[in-house]
């Protein structure tokens, strides 16, 4: 497929791009499938969104791949004068479609931090574990000797 760019009349050869961008997409959809079992399994938030980007990426390169098709076909015909329109056609809603994505991960964040302290009940929780844990915490941890630099005894910490 060659292409005739319309700004300098030089030809594009669109055949190693478009395979390239074919290689990508496949890449970008299998990393976002592993990292989404990852992600799955470890209940990570950090993976949930390199998930996100991942896909974001695959339908990025598959809009990349559809533009380089999509204009080959049109290079050697009647109408070759729309090459010059198939980025703005193709991709404009491409990207008004997934800038959701990660605008929709940004308005959850910045509501997160607006909502830092936790609920009462929450709280309630989380103290009532930490109570058990620390009760339940083997006696060796809190004995530990407290030196000054020149080796005197401060003493131990006793129990509770």
């Amino acid at each position: 497929m060659t292409i005739i760019l319309s700004t300098f009349g030089q030809r594009f050869h669109s055949g190693a791009p478009s395979h390239f961008a074919a290689v990508a997409t496949v890449f970008s959809f299998v990393v976002a499938a592993i990292q989404g079992r990852l992600a799955k399994n470890t209940e990570s938030p950090l993976l949930e969104v390199e998930v996100e980007n991942w896909t974001l990426d695959g339908f990025s390169n598959t809009g990349v791949r559809l533009a380089f098709l999509i204009a080959g076909a049109l290079g050697d015909t009647r109408w070759a004068y729309l090459v010059s329109y198939v980025d703005p056609v193709l991709l404009t809603p491409l990207v008004l479609v997934l800038v959701w994505a990660p605008l929709k991960t940004v308005v959850e964040n910045v509501s997160e931090l607006w909502q830092v302290v936790p609920q009462a009940d929450v709280q309630t929780d989380i103290r009532e574990r930490f109570d058990n844990w620390v009760l339940n915490v083997p006696k060796p941890l809190f004995e530990r000797q407290l030196h000054r630099p020149l080796g005197v005894d401060l003493g131990r910490i006793e129990d509770r």
